[in-house]
């Protein structure tokens, strides 16, 4: 087996000393690895001062017998939003920036059209939250395959930057809003975005492999990416805005940046990032389920999803070639990085699933416990909702979520696929999963609507009367 087998125990400013080697875990990705047809894949697995697990497996391209190592380059995609998430943190920590301002105090003529800017003004923080009302990159834009200037590619398809909807209501995954976000950063900080990022985060982590461009010098390092079947090869691309996917990293130089969440900010003696400060990294604030009250989501450059009941954070990453997967448990008090080169979500789903079940085997979280709902709730919420939303294009109108009332008399919601899932309720307008332990879907009363957002995205149900309570300050911007 092409593999090399790196397990240690690293005590940060006291040393490391050998660990038995794990198989389990290895042997479980390698097994992946090699069903998937995939040539190299690493992974690792730390606590807050310990690395548990560290592993580097396979050959660097397909028609080589050249091991994959854990100093080679691998491209991690959109896990570059989390870093520049990062930079705009470290800016608002020095007064440098508000990340609740408008974009327009840093840019008097943004790079994107708001028809509603005179009541709703595009926000920083709407930008890094995905809630701008921005829809994804153009097909021109995905496309377009040369390094350029930060400020000559927002020449390539201007009205792909025309807001479809007003800012701070929804959260659609938008890379535009990072490349704008890139370009707050160097008007502010007065630096190349990519100098800003090397000189603040990686130099000050110790990520000495990091970078946004790979020179003909680095290309030896960088292993080669390949589409779904591990076999076809895929250029590299040049992302239109680097802020959003365009860093490609060692897996080795990926434990600091992952200890960092763990340890709240802090790596080693040195305080990057306040502790408060990484807590609104992890609790959205812009959506209308936000300012319900609901604490899952989105939020700065990282989004909360659930494991067995155990809330991760983290970011995934899709590079053309390469897919990469950064997360953390607060609960388990361990995180994790895994990457292959190639474009198989299948394998690493399956990679993702075998390393969580590691981190959560021995913890244990008790739910938020269920309310019943209140007179009348249920007949509220139940009906048909349609997609609000859509990354691409237009909202579908076959893009449909039923709520409905199953035999039992509890919530369900039914999708037109015939696929249903339980609501079980937490408060009168907030739920979760049968499974899960927090809130992850909300309800929003608003006016002659109500709203349902989620992981599946954004829906709204219109009703025919006023008959409920209006938007107020709690669910409007």
């Amino acid at each position: 087996m092409l593999s090399i087998r790196l397990v240690v125990l690293l005590i940060i400013g006291i040393g490391c000393g050998p660990a038995a080697l794990a198989t389990e875990l290895s042997d479980a990705i390698e097994s992946i690895r090699t069903h998937h047809g995939i040539s190299a894949t690493a992974y690792f697995v730390v606590s807050a001062r310990a690395i548990e697990e560290i592993e580097a497996l396979g050959t660097t391209r397909t028609d080589t017998t050249e091991r994959f190592t854990l100093d080679h380059l691998v491209r991690i995609g959109s896990i570059t939003k989390s870093f520049t998430a990062l930079a705009a943190i470290l800016l608002e920590e020095r007064n440098l920036l508000a990340l609740d301002n408008p974009v327009s105090e840093v840019l008097p003529d943004p790079p994107f059209v708001n028809q509603w800017s005179d009541q709703r003004p595009v926000k920083i923080v709407h930008l890094i939250e995905h809630t701008g009302g921005l829809r994804d990159l153009s097909k021109r834009e995905f496309d377009f395959n040369r390094p350029v200037a930060l400020e000559d590619a927002f020449q390539i398809d201007p009205e792909s930057r025309r807001l479809a909807w007003p800012p701070g209501l929804h959260s659609s995954y938008s890379n535009s809003g990072a490349g704008i976000v890139s370009l707050v950063i160097e008007k502010v900080s007065e630096r190349p975005y990519e100098t800003f990022v090397a000189d603040e985060i990686f130099a000050r982590l110790g990520m000495s492999s990091a970078r946004f461009i790979v020179s003909k010098a680095d290309r030896q390092r960088l292993i080669a990416g390949y589409d779904r079947d591990g076999r076809t090869p895929i250029d590299y691309w040049h992302t239109l805005y680097r802020g959003f996917g365009a860093i490609s990293v060692s897996p080795r130089d990926m434990l600091p940046f992952v200890q960092l969440f763990l340890n709240e900010g802090q790596h080693g003696s040195t305080r990057l990032v306040s502790r408060a400060a990484m807590g609104r990294m992890r609790r959205p604030q812009t959506t209308l389920a936000a300012r319900s009250g609901l604490a899952y989501g989105y939020g700065l450059g990282i989004y909360q999803y659930q494991r067995g009941g155990v809330s991760f954070f983290g970011h995934g990453g899709d590079a053309d070639g390469y897919l990469a997967y950064f997360a953390f448990s607060l609960e388990s008090k361990q995180g994790y990085f895994v990457a292959i080169n190639a474009f198989n979500n299948d394998a690493l789903l399956e990679m993702r699933r075998k390393i969580e079940d590691k981190i959560i085997r021995n913890t244990t979280v008790e739910p938020h416990a269920s309310v019943t709902l209140g007179n009348g709730q249920p007949q509220n919420l139940i009906g048909t909702y349609r997609q609000e939303t859509a990354r691409f294009g237009e909202p579908s109108a076959k893009n449909l979520i039923e709520v409905s009332l199953s035999s039992d008399g509890t919530l369900q919601t039914s999708t037109p696929n015939g696929r249903r899932r339980a609501l079980v309720p937490v408060t009168n307008w907030h739920f979760r999963r049968t499974g899960q332990t927090v809130a992850t879907i909300a309800f929003i009363p608003c006016g002659d609507q109500i709203f349902l957002q989620g992981d599946f995205g954004n829906y709204v149900k219109r009703l025919k009367d006023d008959s409920l309570a209006p938007c107020n300050a709690a669910t409007t911007p």
